[in-house]
């Protein structure tokens, strides 16, 4: 697995080169934490470089859990030795097949080139420290004097990766290219889960001319995202920025989205929509998407700020919490054979795993004279994990949430320490 982040990483290419200014302006922020998004596709690559550097096809791992950490991942059969928690991850059958798809294509690269397979190997830029300007990219297929392959995979549903002009992967490229003679360039990007038209492979070949244009300008780029000048500009690149939120660059994208003929407007003082002028409907609808991800950010700002004490006006957190889940499966499973659950009713086909809690309570239980009998029993073998606290108006009912290092010595004021 990668080790340390470079200060200017291949994977945020896009991002610094865009605005070089992010660098000086996030230097002393602390790195956003990570999600389950982040985490789950953290573990889909662990398993890929395990089936690649074994050999193996990604089936052999079925069932198997995956575990990350902060400093690397491990791999354990299940139970509860194993170290459950929110950050753990089952190789489930999705899992399996979406994996298989990025490692047939990295083996099929390696079979019709005849070339050597590089897995998770950091690379830098010829004349930039690595710990300055460097990655780790998924694969690579190199063929000295033929062809240079690079391949990523990406695990998310959520963002579409193009693999035209993909800066992280023209980095990746220039790693590599010093290292010998080739001929041809491609960079492959195995998307399995993230709808395109292309489909979930896409490739793009890369010229000898626009790798050597692209160096220009990435080596440029660096030296003024390493300088006191740097440029600070919003764009759809932000959606990762740490300093997403509280930007000013945003911030006046923002205002300049909010310059419009608020007559006349709508209830919640906003231009009706159905009177704006065509031209201006597409102008404004364009920032849809760049608005959504300032809201999102700023709403993480907010529970950052109230995590350590800090009052927002207007709002408060909640604690949140995840679907039950059973403490020990196995051990469920087997207390429930023993109180007259029939075992094809609590495994789901077509593969034998246990079925939810709330699944089981709605089963024919035998020996339960009630249902609430029966739930209070199924209720007793799950747990419901904490997630993290919800960012609600202040007017919402429930009680508020802070946590206890934030609000140590007032117990008074009707917060849920709990």
């Amino acid at each position: 697995m990668p080790g340390a982040h470079s200060r200017l990483p291949a994977s945020g290419a896009s991002r610094w080169m865009n605005c070089t200014g992010s660098i000086a302006l996030t230097a002393d922020m602390e790195s956003s934490s990570s999600s389950v998004y982040a985490d789950e596709g953290t573990a889909a690559a662990f398993l890929a470089e395990m089936a690649l550097e074994t050999n193996r096809d990604a089936r052999w791992y079925r069932h198997k859990y995956i575990v990350v950490g902060d400093d690397g991942c491990f791999m354990h059969d299940g139970g509860m030795a194993g170290g459950h928690n929110n950050r753990t991850f089952e190789v489930d059958d999705e899992m399996v097949e979406h994996i298989q798809l990025y490692l047939d294509n990295v083996r099929g690269e390696m079979e019709s080139v005849h070339g050597k397979l590089l897995v998770e190997q950091k690379v830098a830029i010829p004349g930039i420290d690595e710990d300055i300007l460097g990655g780790t990219p998924d694969a690579v297929v190199a063929v000295p004097f033929g062809k240079l392959t690079v391949l990523d995979l990406k695990y998310g549903r959520g963002v579409v990766v193009e693999a035209v002009e993909n800066f992280q992967l023209l980095v990746y490229l220039l790693g590599v290219e010093h290292t010998n003679v080739f001929s041809e360039f491609e960079v492959v990007i195995v998307q399995p889960r993230a709808p395109h038209p292309d489909g979930p492979v896409r490739r793009w070949t890369v010229t000898r001319e626009r790798l050597r244009e692209f160096e220009r300008e990435v080596r440029a780029k660096a030296k003024e995202a390493l300088g006191p000048n740097g440029a600070i500009n919003a764009g759809t690149h932000c959606r990762w920025c740490e300093a997403s939120g509280q930007c000013p660059a945003q911030l006046e994208k923002a205002r300049e989205v909010a310059k419009i003929d608020f007559s006349p407007v709508d209830d919640n003082g906003f231009p009706e929509v159905e009177l704006l002028s065509t031209e201006r409907l597409g102008e404004l609808y364009a920032f849809q998407g760049e608005m959504a991800n300032w809201f999102k950010a700023m709403g993480a700002v907010i529970r950052e700020r109230l995590n350590i004490g800090e009052d927002v006006p207007g709002w408060k957190l909640i604690k949140g919490y995840g679907n039950r889940a059973w403490t020990d499966e196995q051990g469920a499973a087997v207390v429930l054979k023993e109180r007259g659950f029939r075992k094809k009713d609590l495994f789901n086909k077509p593969k034998p795993k246990l079925k939810s809690p709330a699944q089981v309570e709605k089963l024919n239980g035998r020996g339960f004279k009630t249902k609430k009998e029966q739930a209070e029993f199924v209720s007793k073998l799950t747990n419901r994990p904490e997630k993290e606290a919800n960012l609600v108006p202040d007017s919402d009912k429930r009680l508020e949430h802070r946590p206890a290092h934030a609000d140590f010595d007032d117990l008074t004021k009707g917060t849920d320490n709990g």
